[in-house]
């Protein structure tokens, strides 16, 4: 029955600290930014080439430029 007890509490002591810091995190307004940083990823670069450009140039291999199939 102590076993119970004691569960109890340290839960309900970890629900409260949960609670606490959600609180903390929507106080300092911390997410306010999400979608803006979510999207930021699919934003085009200033310096990217065109999409025309082509593929870039290989660079050569440590054995003169072949690959192991040549």
């Amino acid at each position: 029955m102590d076993a119970l007890f004691l569960t109890l509490f340290v839960s309900a002591g970890l629900v409260a600290l949960g609670v606490l810091l959600f609180a903390f995190t929507v106080r300092a307004r911390s997410f306010d930014q999400a979608d803006q940083l979510a999207l930021m990823p699919l934003r085009d670069d200033a310096g990217s080439a065109p999409a025309d450009a082509g593929p870039a140039p290989l660079s050569p291999n440590a054995d003169g430029g072949r690959d192991a199939l040549g």
